[in-house]
């Protein structure tokens, strides 16, 4: 049995001007959970215009070494006869994050893969996202969700002074067992 709650995906854009991009995970019981558990993770100290969140069994991912070894098969009819809205994202270097790269319409996920393959063709890794799959936070309630708390009082490790203060304890305590002995 499974302990964990299911993993979702986060992407975050940190400008209105850049990109969302991919920024990690985390794991929660249901997608607005998940929204604000990443805004804690993520979004602690820098400020971001917005986060999406997404299950990660809705991310439809290729590789560009597993689209040469198995080219995806056509499966039409498995497909639905309407198209939806797929967010696209891409990695285009082993050194970089994943970054939304805009968005298709296409009937089915492998039929998005390849409409991003033909307009991205230089990228190693492609994500194919379901728009109605993604939680987004309302870029209206940034400021709300991601601005620094301005009485909260920041205070540097050092006013903590649990290290200073175990080694003096443990040194009294040596010394007490080296006077008693």
């Amino acid at each position: 049995m499974d302990t964990q709650f299911p993993r979702y995906y986060v992407f975050e854009q940190p400008r209105p001007d850049a990109p969302l991009i991919h920024a990690g995970s985390v794991h929660a019981p249901d997608p607005e959970m998940a929204l604000l558990n990443a805004r804690d993770v993520f979004a602690r100290r820098p400020y971001r215009t917005t986060m999406w969140v997404v299950p990660a069994a809705a991310i439809f991912s290729r590789t560009k070494a597993q689209l040469e070894a198995v080219p995806p098969a056509s499966n039409r009819e498995q497909q639905p006869a309407t198209p939806q809205t797929y967010q696209i994202f891409v990695k285009k270097n082993h050194k970089g994050v994943c970054t939304h790269a805009g968005e298709i319409q296409a009937p089915g996920p492998q039929q998005a893969l390849a409409l991003a393959r033909r307009s991205l063709p230089n990228a190693l890794l492609w994500w194919v996202i379901p728009d109605h799959e993604i939680v987004k936070a309302p870029p209206e309630e940034a400021p709300l969700l991601y601005e620094s708390a301005t009485d909260k009082i920041f205070r540097h490790e050092s006013h903590y002074p649990v290290r200073t203060l175990m080694l003096e304890v443990k040194r009294k305590k040596s010394t007490r067992l080296t006077q008693s002995g």
